[in-house]
């Protein structure tokens, strides 16, 4: 988003946010680099708990304000463990389709391709999981996207369509 702040203004008002008491979230700020990393408190996290990053960097189109990179989703550790997850399913799915395909070519039963169907059976079921988590941090997710309206005091009267869809733009 574009903002008529210049990118360490925007980083002081997020800072000054993060330190009301009322705030709802926490928040790591890399001043120098102008990245920001918000979360939820430890004590409202759970496994689909969205992370916020933001990157803050000047204008050059304008020549002044800033631009503020915004990027929200699940934990790096979560998607780590979902991306391992597939990266394993799809490893095992060519392993065990070439192993059919192998044993099919040799008139032998092609037992295989049992497994290659348990596999493709798992990724939908990660897919599923996964589906459900971003379902599940809905809720924590309008907290840091307004969290970051407030603080940058954009238009407050998206407000009410945010909550009705959250991924509204």
């Amino acid at each position: 988003m574009h903002l008529a702040l210049e990118p360490d203004e925007v980083v002081r008002c997020i800072q000054a946010r993060l330190a009301l008491p009322d705030c709802p979230c926490r928040g790591f700020v890399a001043e120098v680099q102008r990245v920001i990393d918000l979360r939820m408190p430890q004590e409202e996290k759970h496994l689909w708990s969205p992370a916020l990053g933001l990157q803050i960097e000047a204008d050059r189109e304008q020549g002044r304000g800033s631009v503020v990179h915004a990027l929200i989703g699940p934990e790096p550790a979560v998607w780590t463990a979902i991306a391992f997850c597939y990266v394993a399913l799809i490893t095992g799915l060519l392993f065990t389709v070439t192993l059919g395909a192998v044993q099919n070519f040799l008139g032998q039963s092609p037992w295989a391709f049992w497994i290659a169907g348990a596999l493709l059976l798992v990724m939908v079921g990660v897919w599923w999981v996964a589906r459900a988590g971003k379902q599940l941090a809905v809720p924590q997710t309008i907290v840091l996207r307004h969290f970051l309206e407030d603080a940058l005091g954009l238009d407050r009267s998206q407000h009410e369509l945010t909550e009705a869809d959250p991924y509204h733009e």
